[in-house]
């Protein structure tokens, strides 16, 4: 007789999820979940060649790297990451590189989105009973996207 699926046997699995495709078809990220001990997930960004299927790390660490977007023109990926402490926006070039912590909103920053032109994003930011947007607003760290 086989022995059944037990919830001990999730431990070891992987879990893949957001894929997001390049502007130009040829590439995609995606997200890879994996188990570090009983209580805690880490994720890392995956690179896949949609023309050769060549699938490589993109991020690697312990932090908890979800949310790739691609910049309109492909040059760019921002990513949400608590690798500074908190949740927050990061950005890194197509082609690697070290990334860059874009945000540092007082509670963390998720759900990014590109404007068409490449020139602003936008996020989420949980504000906290009591503080209005403009506590929020003071927090940000100004940053300028360059393409």
């Amino acid at each position: 007789m086989t022995k059944g699926l037990s919830s001990r046997d999730l431990l070891d699995f992987s879990f893949i999820s957001d894929p997001q495709i390049s502007p130009d078809g040829k590439r995609a990220l995606f997200v890879k979940r994996t188990v570090l001990n009983d209580e805690r997930y880490r994720s890392n960004l995956y690179h896949i060649n949609l023309v050769t299927g060549e699938i490589s790390p993109f991020t690697q660490g312990d932090a908890s790297d979800t949310q790739p977007r691609w910049s309109p023109d492909g040059k760019n990926i921002v990513f949400v990451s608590d690798r500074s402490g908190k949740r927050q926006l990061w950005r890194i070039a197509a082609d690697g590189g070290e990334a860059r912590e874009v945000t540092s909103f007082k509670h963390g920053a998720s759900q990014p989105v590109w404007s068409p032109d490449g020139k602003k994003i936008i996020v989420t930011a949980p504000l906290r009973e009591g503080e209005g947007l403009e506590k929020a607003e003071e927090s940000k760290e100004e940053s300028t996207l360059k393409p």
